[in-house]
């Protein structure tokens, strides 16, 4: 088999979370049209780590949609995809869902990249975390590889980075 042929039954799998928060209405009416997006209908979760092992159906787990202390609504879509997070779906379902926030996470336990994209009415900010944060996860006190890390640990970290500025911004476009 060559490299080629590995490569498309191999996939570099990465954690991806969803995070939307806004208004109980806003939030639920987003809730009701996610799972129909093309690429959360085609996710798959690595239900078992052998090469070219594909699930059944798409899983996906979901938290929410849940009241947060500081008033807002949020609902969670944690997810597992190959190669990449859908960056392009959530921009273009931020124009289309304008008085919510989307934080879109990644982890990918492959190159140790984390970070996570703050999306609102189709602008996206990024944010990568630090090399030392990064370390503070993939090694171990004595500074060898930690045989434990799974790749989704850091995921609340990054997707809790840009709280302060959800909050901002929802209290905002209710001023508006």
């Amino acid at each position: 088999m060559s490299w080629v042929e590995m490569g498309a039954i191999v996939a570099n799998w990465i954690n991806g979370r969803l995070a939307v928060s806004g208004q109980k209405t806003d939030v639920e009416a987003f809730a009701k049209v996610a799972l129909t997006l093309p690429t959360f209908e085609e996710l798959h979760a690595l239900a078992d780590p052998s090469p070219g092992v594909k699930c059944d159906e798409p899983q996906m787990d979901i938290d929410g949609p849940e009241k947060w202390r500081d008033g807002r609504w949020k609902i969670q879509y944690h997810f597992m995809a190959k190669y990449d997070v859908p960056l392009e779906e959530v921009t273009e379902a931020s124009v289309n869902h304008p008085r919510l926030c989307f934080i879109l996470g990644y982890c990918d336990p492959n190159d140790n990249t984390f970070g996570s994209y703050f999306i609102y009415k189709g602008q996206v900010e990024e944010f990568a975390l630090p090399e030392d944060r990064v370390n503070d996860y993939v090694f171990d006190e004595s500074g060898e590889d930690d045989e434990s890390f799974m790749g989704y640990e850091p995921m609340d970290e990054v997707v809790d980075y840009w709280d302060e500025k959800i909050a901002l911004t929802l209290r905002l476009e209710m001023l508006i």
